[in-house]
């Protein structure tokens, strides 16, 4: 019955010096995309530091996605592909679930007629 287990395919001893080759890093960052992801992550901590820590409680209860969709991007398509606008959303959302506990949202405005655009900018 044992004579199929004759020695282990992995010796454990090895896993590590595996683990941290050069080629299983190259590897990884082919398929999880680490570098990008790392770099994108100190992004988000330079301006966590810089800007977003110090923001008061009221300068954080915004619905910052609903923010840069109705006001930032609709009037300037650039804003479309700005990074440092993103960033800035991430650390904010990232802020208000570590400050709050959630990410706010603001509740829709319902819809009057099939004509309503539901825009934020419209007086009602």
């Amino acid at each position: 019955m044992t004579d199929y287990v004759k020695m282990p395919i992995v010796d454990l001893d090895d896993v590590g010096e595996y683990i941290n080759s050069p080629k299983q890093k190259k590897l990884m960052n082919r398929l999880y995309h680490l570098e990008e992801f790392n770099k994108m992550l100190t992004e988000i901590i330079d301006n966590y530091i810089e800007q977003v820590v110090h923001m008061t409680d009221d300068e954080l209860v915004i619905d910052r996605s609903n923010f840069i969709k109705n006001y930032s991007i609709a009037h300037n398509k650039e804003d479309k592909t700005d990074r440092d606008i993103h960033i800035q959303t991430l650390c904010i959302e990232i802020e208000q679930l570590r400050r709050f506990g959630y990410i706010y949202y603001e509740e829709p405005r319902p819809r009057t007629d099939e004509t309503d655009t539901n825009r934020i900018t419209e007086k009602e």
